[in-house]
């Protein structure tokens, strides 16, 4: 049984630029009147009719909506014309045709004023569906997100309590929400966390449910409602109740440990205790960190850099701005266990646009969030505009430091397993191109799967995130279970959460219910809230006395179907040419017929690439999308380039240099060696050596006495040859090396002209000795008589 934890309580204006003098007059049809208000020679007339708002306490209040405005139960309360007018003061929302505008009232100046708002969008909300990120969504950023950040898509619930407080506006209360988490973001973001406000609901009427002062009585009838309400009108992966009522005992928040995106658990209760937003959001944040898993701090356990953290279990008014190491190690242990597989979709939908909410929408430049937490040198925070001089300010093309576009070519998402293709920067956006990857249905893992969406996942691999590292598949004689249709043994179920449970053909069970193995030590799932497990003793062939243990779960993470951790992962093979898709097994060749697979790429790629997601050839580097036909910068026309046309002429002009330089130098040495021999020779010892290290005569050489050479040649000195690469091996810095620097020679004698380079064998072979390499000292050529010859002894004979 999940536990539920509760939170305790232990004790300017506007400036007045174009006022204006509305006149608000009763109609003689009854329960109606006209606004009038003159705003810079504009003369705004709306008719209005009184909607019968219950009055504040000890006020003369009448409200009033556009008498125009239709009925239907789509209709947008946001956009819509609501006043209220108490004791001769208007205040309220007026929505025209050319915008939307707020008339306020300025007690200071006493005069009234009306300033145009930004309208926020509306979008329609689409299926709870966790794929990879949307890059068709108009919402960028946050700017500092990463591969590894969380997304929480949140929703916020005002009930009637709260509504009438804040004047039963519902700008005030859309307000009065964004302003809150914006705040908790400021907490959240530190730990690579995002909340995205993705709707508000307000109960303007009636409470859907009994809001009552018994905090834990409440709760569970607010889960309840969203499981069944809420979750489907308006999909979302937490949701926090807001109310004003006092609930016993000093609570002022409670929610169940654990279960981040259940569909069961994954919400709170909070009273509104207190008109400082930043407090009001402490609490917010408190209660959210109980579903990702957080127990309140103990006090002596726990170290906290202020007096109090955000998990403490009591509030004295402060604004609460840090973790514990407590907290820290009990989400890290949560996201850890699988809690971020339902957090990694970047949320593509929110609930109205505003500027400080973290995210870029249409009309913004950039959004940093809150000004005092802003740490973007691009943004500027109070405008979300880009600052003077900056090309960008958000995304993984993005430099931060200059505020300038990356240079094409530059990796912003790497591949992530064998079935994802990496991108690059464009040059043109600050934005990585759209995550592509390999083919749905091509084999993947030596043939234990097929790629789908980017992944290849065996049942071994799910069977790991379930049970941990000992986890693997069952035998296929466990499968039989699935055509039983209950919880722990089924091909899916109905409703949210599940209500029924759908029997296997016998033909679909191996894509069911997943069954695994794994050691008893690890008892407990690793991945998210579950509800308990099932073992079948299963005789295997005709051993009547052997039997083998079989484990399934049920885990509610709030997934579709398709993408439930707990089923057979699409893709796995279900016989030959066979694989699982949405719990069926179907034929490859008659899923590709279908286009699940996605469009074949002409003429194969001509060996020189692979086929992605949208049918467009990713080509080697070196050849030329769309078809790797010819040489070019590699990458696709969805992922961008993997080089660039400047460094594909560098690589090839660094190869033309180094093959030329390599064959000089050979060249060189050649000539070197042959004028040596016809001299008499000469060469460094170990040249005349064998493999084993024998002795071997060399023309013009003796066994015993030193080499020496005839007059010194005349010449420059040549430097060493210098190893150079276009790779750089960071396990093995020291191969790329030259051949020893200048403090490697040393002097052998005064006068002798010859120095030393002893140069080290490999590490793989220690028994052979320093490899040593004599070079004579060219002498500075003076204008002199020529040197007499030098004697040429003879050979001794051996």
């Amino acid at each position: 049984m999940m536990a539920s934890m509760e939170m305790y309580s232990s004790s300017a204006g506007e400036g007045v630029a174009n006022p204006i003098y509305p006149l608000l007059v009763p109609s003689q049809q009854q329960d109606t009147a006209t606004l009038t208000y003159n705003d810079g020679g504009k003369v705004t007339i709306v008719p209005l009719i009184q909607s019968h708002g219950r009055p504040a306490a000890g006020t003369d209040c009448q409200y009033y909506r556009e008498a125009t405005r239709a009925h239907t139960r789509h209709n947008d309360d946001r956009t819509s014309t609501e006043l209220v007018s108490c004791d001769g003061r208007i205040r309220g929302t007026v929505r025209l045709p050319e915008g939307t505008f707020r008339i306020e009232y300025n007690a200071t100046a006493g005069v009234h004023f009306v300033k145009r708002l930004k309208d926020p969008q509306r979008r329609p909300l689409v299926g709870r569906q966790r794929t990879k990120r949307n890059h068709l969504s108009t919402i960028k950023g946050p700017y500092q997100a990463n591969a590894h950040s969380s997304y929480v898509e949140l929703l916020l619930v005002a009930d009637n309590s709260l509504f009438r407080k804040l004047d039963q506006d519902m700008w005030q209360v859309y307000h009065y929400c964004a302003s809150l988490v914006n705040h908790i973001n400021m907490l959240y973001n530190p730990l690579n966390i995002y909340i995205a406000l993705t709707d508000v609901v307000v109960w303007k009427d009636t409470d859907r449910i009994n809001v009552s002062t018994r905090a834990e009585e409440t709760l569970n009838s607010f889960l309840a409602y969203r499981s069944s309400v809420l979750l489907h009108d308006h999909p979302h992966d937490h949701a926090q109740l807001l109310t004003t009522i006092e609930f016993k005992d000093n609570v002022i928040g409670k929610a169940k440990v654990g279960g981040m995106c259940s569909d069961r658990s994954s919400g709170a209760i909070v009273r509104v205790h207190t008109d400082d937003v930043g407090v009001q959001a402490s609490t917010l944040a408190h209660e959210m960190g109980h579903s990702f898993t957080m127990e309140h701090d103990e006090d002596g356990d726990c170290a906290c850099p202020d007096r109090k953290c955000i998990m403490t279990r009591t509030v004295t008014g402060l604004t609460l701005q840090h973790w514990s190491n407590c907290s820290l190690q009990q989400l890290s242990t949560a996201l850890g266990r699988g809690l971020h597989h339902c957090l990694s979709n970047r949320p593509s939908q929110l609930a109205f646009e505003s500027c400080g909410n973290g995210f870029v929408e249409s009309g913004e430049e950039c959004d940093c969030g809150l000004e005092e937490a802003c740490e973007n040198r691009c943004c500027d925070a109070r405008t979300c505009r880009l600052r003077e001089g900056a090309q960008c300010a958000t995304g993984e093309c993005c430099d931060l430091e200059t505020c300038q576009l990356r240079e094409p070519a530059v990796p912003c998402r790497g591949q992530r397993g064998e079935c994802d293709l990496p991108e690059y920067c464009t040059g043109r956006s600050e934005y990585c191109p759209p995550d592509v990857h390999r083919r749905d249905t091509e084999p993947c893992a030596g043939g234990e799967a097929h790629c789908m969406a980017g992944r290849c996942r065996t049942r071994t691999d799910q069977c790991r995130a379930l049970w941990g590292p000992s986890g693997h598949a069952a035998s296929e004689a466990c499968y039989e279970a699935n055509t039983k249709g209950i919880k722990y043994g089924n091909c899916g179920y109905e409703g949210r959460p599940a209500e029924s449970f759908r029997k296997c053909a016998p033909a679909d069970v191996q894509c069911g219910l997943l069954f695994c193995h794994h050691h008893k030590a690890d008892e407990e799932l690793e991945l998210g809230e579950y509800n308990g497990d099932s073992r079948y003793s299963v005789q295997k062939g005709n051993e009547t006395m052997r039997h083998v243990l079989c484990r399934s779960a049920y885990v509610d993470l709030g997934e579709g179907q398709g993408r439930h951790p707990a089923f057979v992962p699409d893709g796995s093979p279900c016989g030959e040419g066979r694989m699982c898709y949405r719990q069926r097994c179907e034929s490859v060749e008659r899923l590709n017929a279908w286009g699940i697979g996605g469009k074949v790429c002409a003429h194969g790629c001509f060996g020189r690439g692979v086929c992605n997601s949208e049918g467009h050839c990713h080509c080697q580097q070196g050849y030329d999308p769309p078809y790797c036909e010819h040489q070019g910068v590699g990458g696709s026309l969805d992922s961008g380039p993997a080089t660039t046309e400047t460094g594909l002429w560098r690589d090839l002009l660094t190869f033309a240099v180094l093959t030329l330089l390599g064959c000089s130098v050979l060249l060189l040495l050649l000539a070197v060696c042959i004028r040596s021999f016809r001299n008499g020779g000469f060469a460094p010892s170990h040249w005349g050596r064998g493999h084993w290290g024998r002795p071997c005569r060399v023309r013009g050489t003796s066994m015993r006495e030193p080499i020496k050479t005839a007059t010194p040649i005349a010449s420059r000195d040549i430097s060493l040859p210098k190893y150079h690469s276009s790779t750089r091996d960071i396990s093995d810095d020291q191969q790329y090396r030259p051949i020893g620097g200048g403090s490697s020679w040393e002097q052998l004698g005064t006068g002798s002209g010859v120095r030393v380079l002893a140069v080290p064998r490999s590490q793989q072979d220690g028994r052979e000795p320093p490899l040593t390499i004599e070079y004579r000292i060219v002498p500075t050529i003076q204008r002199h008589a020529p040197l007499p010859p030098v004697p040429v002894h003879r050979q001794r004979p051996f």
